[in-house]
Protein backbone atom coordinates (compact mmCIF):
# COMPACT_ATOMS: atom_id res chain seq x y z
CA UNK A 1 0.00 0.00 0.00
CA UNK A 2 1.27 3.45 -0.90
CA UNK A 3 -0.15 6.89 -0.21
CA UNK A 4 1.71 9.91 -1.58
CA UNK A 5 1.13 13.61 -1.17
CA UNK A 6 1.16 15.73 -4.33
CA UNK A 7 0.71 19.42 -4.94
CA UNK A 8 -1.61 20.17 -7.83
CA UNK A 9 -2.35 23.24 -9.89
CA UNK A 10 -6.00 24.28 -9.68
CA UNK A 11 -5.93 27.10 -12.21
CA UNK A 12 -5.84 30.89 -11.73
CA UNK A 13 -2.44 30.47 -10.07
CA UNK A 14 -4.03 28.48 -7.26
CA UNK A 15 -2.53 25.36 -5.83
CA UNK A 16 -3.87 22.56 -3.68
CA UNK A 17 -2.80 19.31 -2.08
CA UNK A 18 -4.14 15.84 -2.79
CA UNK A 19 -3.30 12.42 -1.43
CA UNK A 20 -2.99 9.62 -3.97
CA UNK A 21 -3.30 5.85 -3.53
CA UNK A 22 -2.09 3.61 -6.31
CA UNK A 23 -2.25 -0.18 -6.36
CA UNK A 24 -2.77 -3.13 -8.68
CA UNK A 25 -6.24 -4.61 -8.73
CA UNK A 26 -5.29 -7.10 -11.45
CA UNK A 27 -2.10 -7.98 -13.27
CA UNK A 28 -2.95 -5.55 -16.07
CA UNK A 29 -5.01 -2.99 -14.14
CA UNK A 30 -4.00 -0.16 -11.82
CA UNK A 31 -6.38 1.56 -9.42
CA UNK A 32 -5.69 5.21 -8.52
CA UNK A 33 -7.58 7.07 -5.79
CA UNK A 34 -7.44 10.82 -5.21
CA UNK A 35 -8.25 11.91 -1.65
CA UNK A 36 -9.14 15.49 -0.82
CA UNK A 37 -10.29 15.73 2.77
CA UNK A 38 -13.35 13.50 3.01
CA UNK A 39 -13.90 13.41 -0.77
CA UNK A 40 -12.56 10.60 -2.92
CA UNK A 41 -12.22 10.16 -6.68
CA UNK A 42 -11.10 6.94 -8.33
CA UNK A 43 -10.07 5.52 -11.69
CA UNK A 44 -9.06 2.08 -12.93
CA UNK A 45 -6.50 2.12 -15.73
CA UNK A 46 -5.64 -0.85 -17.90
CA UNK A 47 -3.18 -1.32 -20.74
CA UNK A 48 -5.78 -0.35 -23.36
CA UNK A 49 -5.97 3.14 -21.84
CA UNK A 50 -2.45 4.00 -22.96
CA UNK A 51 -2.61 7.30 -24.90
CA UNK A 52 -1.88 6.69 -28.61
CA UNK A 53 0.51 9.64 -28.65
CA UNK A 54 2.82 7.89 -26.21
CA UNK A 55 5.37 5.57 -27.73
CA UNK A 56 4.86 3.09 -24.92
CA UNK A 57 3.56 -0.42 -24.48
CA UNK A 58 0.58 -0.81 -22.16
CA UNK A 59 2.68 -2.54 -19.51
CA UNK A 60 5.17 0.34 -19.56
CA UNK A 61 2.38 2.91 -19.20
CA UNK A 62 1.00 1.20 -16.10
CA UNK A 63 4.47 0.84 -14.61
CA UNK A 64 5.12 4.57 -15.09
CA UNK A 65 1.83 5.50 -13.42
CA UNK A 66 2.73 3.21 -10.52
CA UNK A 67 6.18 4.74 -10.27
CA UNK A 68 4.79 8.29 -10.19
CA UNK A 69 2.35 7.55 -7.37
CA UNK A 70 4.47 5.12 -5.38
CA UNK A 71 7.09 5.78 -2.72
CA UNK A 72 9.92 5.44 -3.50
CA UNK A 73 9.53 6.05 -7.23
CA UNK A 74 11.62 3.81 -9.51
CA UNK A 75 11.86 6.74 -11.96
CA UNK A 76 12.81 9.46 -9.52
CA UNK A 77 12.88 9.10 -5.77
CA UNK A 78 13.88 12.75 -5.37
CA UNK A 79 11.23 15.20 -4.25
CA UNK A 80 11.21 18.96 -4.27
CA UNK A 81 10.50 21.12 -1.25
CA UNK A 82 6.77 20.85 -1.97
CA UNK A 83 6.81 17.07 -1.91
CA UNK A 84 6.23 16.55 -5.65
CA UNK A 85 8.13 13.88 -7.49
CA UNK A 86 10.59 15.78 -9.64
CA UNK A 87 9.90 15.66 -13.37
CA UNK A 88 6.07 15.66 -13.23
CA UNK A 89 3.49 18.40 -12.70
CA UNK A 90 -0.15 17.79 -11.80
CA UNK A 91 -3.18 19.85 -12.82
CA UNK A 92 -6.56 19.10 -11.23
CA UNK A 93 -9.71 20.66 -12.68
CA UNK A 94 -13.37 20.75 -11.67
CA UNK A 95 -14.23 18.11 -14.27
CA UNK A 96 -12.36 15.49 -12.21
CA UNK A 97 -9.50 15.32 -14.71
CA UNK A 98 -5.94 15.02 -13.46
CA UNK A 99 -3.46 16.07 -16.14
CA UNK A 100 0.12 14.92 -15.78
CA UNK A 101 2.78 16.99 -17.51
CA UNK A 102 6.42 16.13 -17.75
CA UNK A 103 9.26 18.62 -17.47
CA UNK A 104 11.96 18.12 -20.07
CA UNK A 105 15.29 19.92 -19.89
CA UNK A 106 16.56 20.77 -23.37
CA UNK A 107 19.71 22.43 -22.12
CA UNK A 108 21.05 23.93 -18.93
CA UNK A 109 18.88 27.03 -19.27
CA UNK A 110 15.64 25.91 -20.92
CA UNK A 111 12.96 23.61 -19.52
CA UNK A 112 9.79 22.80 -21.45
CA UNK A 113 6.58 21.17 -20.22
CA UNK A 114 4.85 18.49 -22.27
CA UNK A 115 1.61 16.66 -21.56
CA UNK A 116 2.11 13.06 -20.51
CA UNK A 117 -1.46 11.88 -19.91
CA UNK A 118 -4.88 12.91 -18.60
CA UNK A 119 -6.85 10.74 -16.18
CA UNK A 120 -10.64 11.07 -15.93
CA UNK A 121 -11.67 10.26 -12.35
CA UNK A 122 -15.07 9.30 -11.01
CA UNK A 123 -16.20 10.57 -7.59
CA UNK A 124 -17.01 7.94 -5.01
CA UNK A 125 -20.73 8.35 -4.13
CA UNK A 126 -21.41 9.78 -0.67
CA UNK A 127 -23.30 6.64 0.37
CA UNK A 128 -20.19 4.54 -0.39
CA UNK A 129 -17.69 6.76 1.41
CA UNK A 130 -18.20 5.13 4.81
CA UNK A 131 -17.46 1.73 3.30
CA UNK A 132 -14.43 3.16 1.48
CA UNK A 133 -12.97 4.68 4.64
CA UNK A 134 -13.62 1.50 6.63
CA UNK A 135 -11.78 -0.57 4.04
CA UNK A 136 -9.02 2.03 3.88
CA UNK A 137 -8.54 1.95 7.65
CA UNK A 138 -8.42 -1.86 7.59
CA UNK A 139 -5.74 -1.67 4.91
CA UNK A 140 -3.76 0.78 7.04
CA UNK A 141 -4.01 -1.50 10.07
CA UNK A 142 -3.04 -4.52 7.96
CA UNK A 143 -0.16 -2.56 6.45
CA UNK A 144 1.08 -1.53 9.90
CA UNK A 145 0.85 -5.13 11.11
CA UNK A 146 2.84 -6.26 8.07
CA UNK A 147 5.45 -3.62 8.82
CA UNK A 148 5.58 -4.75 12.45
CA UNK A 149 5.99 -8.40 11.43
CA UNK A 150 8.66 -7.45 8.92
CA UNK A 151 10.47 -5.37 11.54
CA UNK A 152 10.26 -8.23 14.07
CA UNK A 153 11.52 -10.64 11.42
CA UNK A 154 14.47 -8.37 10.67
CA UNK A 155 15.20 -7.99 14.39
CA UNK A 156 15.05 -11.79 14.78
CA UNK A 157 17.43 -12.23 11.85
CA UNK A 158 19.76 -9.62 13.36
CA UNK A 159 19.67 -11.35 16.74
CA UNK A 160 20.27 -14.74 15.11
CA UNK A 161 23.24 -13.37 13.20
CA UNK A 162 24.56 -11.84 16.41
CA UNK A 163 24.17 -15.19 18.18
CA UNK A 164 25.94 -17.01 15.35
CA UNK A 165 28.77 -14.47 15.39
CA UNK A 166 29.14 -14.78 19.17
CA UNK A 167 29.06 -18.58 18.93
CA UNK A 168 31.63 -18.41 16.16
CA UNK A 169 33.82 -16.15 18.29
CA UNK A 170 33.58 -18.63 21.19
CA UNK A 171 34.41 -21.53 18.87
CA UNK A 172 37.34 -19.68 17.34
CA UNK A 173 38.63 -18.70 20.78
CA UNK A 174 38.32 -22.29 21.99
CA UNK A 175 40.15 -23.52 18.89
CA UNK A 176 42.91 -20.95 19.41
CA UNK A 177 43.24 -21.90 23.08
CA UNK A 178 43.37 -25.60 22.21
CA UNK A 179 45.98 -24.96 19.54
CA UNK A 180 48.04 -22.86 21.96
CA UNK A 181 47.86 -25.59 24.62
CA UNK A 182 48.86 -28.25 22.09
CA UNK A 183 51.76 -26.16 20.81
CA UNK A 184 52.87 -25.50 24.38
CA UNK A 185 52.66 -29.23 25.21
CA UNK A 186 54.67 -30.14 22.11
CA UNK A 187 57.25 -27.47 22.93
CA UNK A 188 57.57 -28.60 26.55
CA UNK A 189 57.89 -32.24 25.43
CA UNK A 190 60.61 -31.25 22.97
CA UNK A 191 62.48 -29.32 25.68
CA UNK A 192 62.18 -32.30 28.04
CA UNK A 193 63.57 -34.55 25.29
CA UNK A 194 66.50 -32.20 24.71
CA UNK A 195 67.21 -32.01 28.42
CA UNK A 196 67.08 -35.81 28.69
CA UNK A 197 69.52 -36.16 25.77
CA UNK A 198 71.77 -33.53 27.31
CA UNK A 199 71.78 -35.35 30.64
CA UNK A 200 72.47 -38.65 28.87
CA UNK A 201 75.35 -37.11 26.96
CA UNK A 202 76.78 -35.64 30.14
CA UNK A 203 76.38 -39.02 31.83
CA UNK A 204 78.20 -40.78 28.99
CA UNK A 205 80.97 -38.21 29.01
CA UNK A 206 81.33 -38.70 32.75
CA UNK A 207 81.49 -42.49 32.32
CA UNK A 208 84.11 -42.16 29.57
CA UNK A 209 86.17 -39.84 31.71
CA UNK A 210 85.94 -42.24 34.65
CA UNK A 211 86.89 -45.18 32.47
CA UNK A 212 89.89 -43.34 31.06
CA UNK A 213 90.98 -42.35 34.53
CA UNK A 214 90.86 -45.99 35.69
CA UNK A 215 92.81 -47.16 32.66
CA UNK A 216 95.43 -44.51 33.25
CA UNK A 217 95.88 -45.45 36.88
CA UNK A 218 96.22 -49.13 35.98
CA UNK A 219 99.05 -48.39 33.54
CA UNK A 220 101.13 -46.43 36.06
CA UNK A 221 100.85 -49.10 38.79
CA UNK A 222 102.12 -52.10 36.71
CA UNK A 223 105.27 -53.74 38.51
CA UNK A 224 108.70 -53.86 36.80
CA UNK A 225 109.84 -57.31 35.63
CA UNK A 226 113.11 -58.93 37.08
CA UNK A 227 115.44 -60.08 34.36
Amino acid sequence: MSVVKVEVELGSNQKGTLFVRCFRVKEKEVRIDLIDGSLVWCITVDESNTPPALDLAGTQYLEILESIFTVPSPISSDQDEKGNTLGYLFHWDTNSVLTLSQELELDAKKIIKTKFTALQFTPVPAKELDLYWNMFMKEIVSYQLDLKREREKMEHVAEERKRVILAKDVTVKAAIDTKAKLENHVFCSFIDLLNAKKERIEQLECEVHTLRSKNGNSSTKQPLSNN
